[in-house]
């Protein structure tokens, strides 16, 4: 069931030489007195792919992660966004610095 009061938020992960191209598709079928939004947040959110366990206690703070939904043995898909904290409190604030996580 639909309930109009709760927003929701959804996350299209695509390659990013195919983004721009995405968002003018969906803006351009967007009905205009909608409220729906759609924004690029590439810049915000980093995507990480990780095979195997991620580790034993799961996902760390600050991360989303699932296993890909085409195929398991793809592995799990991880977004990290630019307020992760890092081991020492500090934030992640580049793609770089997130990816160093699991390195």
């Amino acid at each position: 069931e639909f309930d109009d009061d709760k927003e929701s938020e959804y996350l299209i992960d695509v390659p990013g030489d195919t983004a721009d191209e995405l968002i003018s598709h969906l803006k351009k079928y967007k009905l205009r007195r909608t409220k729906v939004k759609i924004n690029d947040v590439s810049d915000d959110i980093s995507v990480h792919s990780v095979y195997g366990t991620l580790n034993a206690e799961g996902t760390p703070p600050g991360y989303m992660a699932a296993i890909d939904p085409r195929h398991p043995s793809l592995g799990m898909r991880v977004l990290s966004s630019s307020s992760t904290m890092g081991p020492d409190g500090t934030a992640l604030e580049t793609h770089d610095q997130r990816t160093d996580t699991f390195a």
